[in-house]
């Protein structure tokens, strides 16, 4: 598959050959596939077995911290264990494997200096030379053991974590930095973290939370809006009335963070929101309830569907990284989103209108870790994580929200962008509609509550 890398090691002994597990350091492995041949110099003349034999399976607790596993009852002869292609980065990896009725452990370790070694392997970034080849630094170790005896050998830990918007983005400075130095700080550098901004590990925002289960990444930053289906109780930050600015929307957040963290198959690291919406418009300023009427509104979550539909727009679903494009195209006509992206996502250049107010509150945000990956830690690799992501992280997104609408606003004024405020008598039309439809949406389920239940422990009732 497309960047996967292959490496090959060699198995010592002779005869059947069967992998039960692996347990992976510093990598996620995600749509790989192993091959066995009787010489690793075979390993580009022959093809392999089908990889979706091995590939896209819950990882197992097998011999205790094991994040992903092979379930094969396959066995092949020889003695070289040859193509192994894993997605994202090598750094170190220990395979487990039954030789002759022994339990053996092979660890792999690749040190950061290994860059752009050429070879023909299929990832780029870091791509490691083969066993022995200088200047790699490797360390290939081979240790006996029973099975009440595997180990691995000790070394700092790597998390990556993946976030679809560029490095300069308020959250990196907000959020994803301070966590990162943290860890770093209370762990003495045992556990650190690596960034992948802009869409390298992922470049459809959606599916963040996609890559986290499958394992792509460590840690992902995205918006539960995005799969409102999934985190109904989250998405409910997104009701009118409810706060009024990204630090008081962050406690509600917060105050309801018991409830929450159940819907997430995750580590919840850190939740918090942003400022309530505005609109942007490039064609046609909003200054009235019938200038709503057919509008092709963008919105950032299912849970503000029924309040646009009943103002009398048309909601549309997007992720933020293709709204500048469609508005400027014309494929929709509003978007309706917290000031903070203006700067962050230029959306001054293709807007001419910015309309102050439109009913609704923030929007969440979550910074996750893979369930598999905290739950194989150690207690006190648990605990760096923990300090790392006190309260004060979550305090911290919604600060930093709170800095970036007031410069999102500035960045409007600058551009010249035309400022509509909604005046009280026309403001009570529109907040009517919202009153009707309120209750209803109350009433819906999300889980084994109702949408209503976690309203009111948002709000503090």
């Amino acid at each position: 598959p497309k960047n996967c890398r292959k490496m090959a090691v060699d198995v010592p002994g002779s005869g059947p050959i069967k992998i039960l597990h692996f347990t992976r350091q510093k990598l996620r492995a995600r749509h790989c596939g192993m091959q066995l041949f009787p010489a690793r110099d075979q390993c580009w003349a022959r093809p392999g077995i089908d990889p979706t034999h091995f590939c896209g399976h819950r990882p197992s607790n097998a011999f205790g911290s094991v994040n992903w596993n092979f379930h094969s009852n396959w066995a092949a002869t020889g003695h070289s264990m040859s193509c192994l292609q894993l997605q994202t980065k090598f750094a170190r990896l220990t395979f487990h494997f039954r030789v002759l009725g022994f339990v053996h452990t092979l660890g792999i370790e690749e040190r950061s200096e290994t860059r752009q070694h050429r070879m023909p392997l299929m990832f780029p970034d870091r791509v490691p030379a083969k066993v022995g080849r200088k200047p790699m630094r490797k360390v290939l170790g081979l240790v006996s053991a029973l099975m009440t005896g595997l180990g691995v050998v000790a070394s700092a830990d790597e998390l990556s974590l993946a976030y679809f918007m560029g490095p300069k983005h308020p959250m990196n400075k907000a959020v994803f930095t301070p966590f990162a130095e943290k860890l770093a700080d209370v762990s003495g550098g045992e556990l650190t973290v690596k960034q992948f901004p802009g869409g390298a590990l992922n470049s459809v925002p959606p599916k963040q939370y996609s890559i986290l289960l499958d394992g792509v990444a460590d840690i992902i930053f995205t918006l539960p809006g995005y799969t409102g289906e999934v985190f109904p109780m989250t998405n409910v930050i997104n009701l009118p009335g409810l706060c009024s600015d990204p630090v008081s929307c962050t406690a509600a957040l917060q105050r309801a963070s018991g409830m929450l963290e159940a819907e997430y198959n995750a580590k919840v690291l850190a939740i918090w929101a942003n400022a309530p919406p505005i609109l942007l418009t490039k064609d046609k300023p909003i200054r009235t309830l019938e200038d709503l009427q057919g509008l092709k509104l963008r919105v950032t979550s299912s849970g503000q569907v029924p309040f646009v539909k009943a103002l009398g727009a048309s909601p549309v679903g997007q992720p933020v990284s293709v709204i500048n494009q469609n508005l400027a195209n014309g494929v929709i006509d509003a978007i309706a989103i917290d000031p903070s992206a203006i700067g962050s996502f230029k959306l001054h250049e293709v807007s001419n209108y910015l309309t102050t107010w439109f009913p609704g509150s923030g929007s969440a945000f979550v910074l996750l870790l893979n369930k598999d990956v905290y739950d194989g830690m150690s207690d006190q690799q648990r605990a760096w994580i923990d300090a790392a992501a006190d309260a004060s992280l979550s305090e911290s997104g919604g600060n930093g929200y709170a800095a970036a609408t007031v410069r999102g606003l500035e960045i409007a004024k600058e551009a010249g962008l035309e400022f509509i405020e909604i005046g009280d008598e026309e403001r009570a039309r529109w907040n009517a509609i919202i009153d009707e439809t309120l209750p209803g949406v109350l009433a819906q389920p999300a889980g084994s509550v109702t949408i209503g239940d976690v309203f009111d422990v948002m709000k503090g009732s």
